[in-house]
């Protein structure tokens, strides 16, 4: 018993035992991610503790996950004080009528992720923008992003560029129709 203590104290997630009818069974809390359950939520069903989606979802996973014994996942926000936490559910079966919930904070990949977007389509809008004729290539010599100035430069459509290598373009007719132009 003392190293399935030790064991769960070094987790740092929220990790619930909760019957199949919702009943939380034991748990420990994260405390860094909400919801802060007190002690005396032992007993009770998470609804009182969680929003609606959250109950809805973890029936729905609850059912699927102790019929096939298989882990089940899924991502939800929560609100805080004013602030949206994305989270991650993690549901495995322990015996016939329980399972084990791992609930993680995932607001900070969330926000990396849609950070990354963002910048992603702020590069691509410029690279798309620049007056000059502009290939990028993987580093094995693929054609992975092309904009209208080396396109119009080429004389070639995007399609005709992407996934292709330099070596693969036939430069001499490339030539002749930029003379012509």
């Amino acid at each position: 018993m003392y190293q399935e203590s030790r064991l769960l104290q070094a987790i740092p997630d929220t990790v619930l035992l909760v019957s199949r009818q919702g009943i939380l069974l034991d748990f420990k809390s994260s405390e860094r991610q909400p919801p802060d359950l007190p002690t005396s939520a032992i007993g009770k069903s998470i609804s009182e503790f969680f929003p609606k989606s959250f109950v809805e979802q973890f029936q729905l996973c609850c059912e699927v996950a102790l019929a096939s014994g298989d882990l089940q996942s899924w991502e939800y926000e929560i609100p805080d004080d004013h602030v949206l936490h994305h989270q991650e559910a993690r549901l495995t079966p322990l015996g016939r009528d329980q399972v084990v919930v791992i609930v993680r904070d995932i607001t900070h990949r969330k926000q990396t992720d849609d950070a990354s977007r963002h910048s992603e389509q702020c590069y691509k809008h410029l690279i798309q923008n620049l007056q000059v004729g502009v290939l990028i290539q993987s580093p094995n010599g693929e054609i992975l992003l092309s904009n209208l100035g080396a396109q119009r430069l080429l004389d070639v459509s995007e399609t005709q560029l992407l996934g292709k290598r330099l070596t693969e373009l036939d430069f001499e007719i490339l030539a002749k129709r930029t003379l012509r132009g």
